[in-house]
């Protein structure tokens, strides 16, 4: 009998939520909207920062979703097992795939044997189709299965995980980036850079391969590429420290290396 608003979150039946929108904001491209650089117009990059979003844009967003929030949040009619979202998209197989196949990412800590049996079952149940959307999830899920034998240092088992989600989709960046991981861990640090640079060729605003791409440049001893990969790192995301660090000890290197070249000690490296 409780009449307070917020309590109609929790009374059975239908869900009634209540929306207060506490701000907004647009992410920045680097280029302004006039740029001939179509990319530069149009992808944000962390270091550009943001701009405030005007409240009608922000209730323009809110009517676009309709009832999309209250569908999301009821937890009543929304069960979240595997079972229940094969059901619920049974006509899309690929989707209910990359559903459960996402699922099954979200427990790998808490609950790792229940994700693998998901993961399984993602895997087999787009076994017989084929086209482009069934490999696009097959990647991801061969991701998956990589970075859940990552997580257990058996980097041999992800790495041939990783190459299945390449051999799936060539194009995917983060099993690119995943792969030198698996490289750089077992020393194979020429092919670790190349998966690295291939990974920031997909997709330049990839923070991580900038970092481990300055340390497998570091182990090899090339400092002045260590320094290049982590300005370049830099450039994109300032607030990098592993970056700043790799830098700082590619710049030392470079400095003991040639004590009498004050420029390759200096502002230049």
């Amino acid at each position: 009998d409780d009449d307070r608003p917020y309590m109609d979150l929790f009374r059975p039946g239908d869900v009634l939520l209540r929306l207060q929108w506490l701000g907004g904001y647009w992410k920045l491209p680097l280029q302004a909207m006039d740029s001939e650089d179509l990319r530069g117009r149009i992808v944000s990059v962390a270091k550009q920062g943001t701009a405030p979003v005007p409240g009608a844009h922000l209730h323009d967003v809110y009517a676009s979703l309709g009832d999309m929030v209250s569908l999301l949040f009821n937890t009543n009619a929304n069960s979240l097992s595997h079972i229940s979202l094969s059901r619920r998209y049974s006509e899309f197989p690929e989707f209910s795939a990359f559903v459960c196949s996402r699922l099954a990412a979200s427990m790998r800590v808490r609950d790792r044997q229940r994700s693998q049996q998901i993961l399984e079952l993602a895997r087999s149940s787009i076994g017989k189709l084929s086209g482009l959307q069934r490999d696009l999830v097959l990647s991801y899920i061969e991701r998956n299965a990589g970075i859940y034998e990552a997580m257990h240092s058996r980097w041999q088992t992800a790495e041939a995980g990783f190459r299945k989600a390449l051999q799936a989709m060539p194009a995917n960046a983060t099993a690119r980036y995943l792969l030198g991981m698996a490289h750089l861990e077992a020393g194979n640090l020429s092919a670790a850079v190349v998966s690295f640079r291939e990974a920031l060729l997909l997709d330049p605003d990839f923070k991580a391969p900038y970092a481990n791409l300055g340390v497998a440049y570091l182990r090899q001893g090339d400092f002045r590429s260590a320094a290049e990969a982590c300005r370049a790192g830099l450039l994109r995301h300032p607030a990098t420290p592993q970056a700043s660090y790799n830098l700082a000890l590619a710049r030392v290197a470079l400095a003991l290396a040639a004590p009498n070249a004050g420029e390759e000690g200096g502002a230049g490296v």
